[in-house]
């Protein structure tokens, strides 16, 4: 999750309240499927 100053510059620099979530969302999104493919192939490889 982007910390506050980036948030306030993404939205500053988009003026849109959509991009905005949409960074914080989609971070969170990669951050997790990420981490499930690590733990995944970790245990798969045993």
């Amino acid at each position: 999750m982007p910390c506050v100053a980036t948030l306030g510059t993404v939205y500053s620099e988009t003026n849109s309240l959509k991009w905005t979530l949409f960074t914080v969302f989609y971070g969170l999104l990669m951050a997790y499927l990420l981490a499930f493919l690590v733990v995944t192939v970790g245990f798969l490889l045993g």
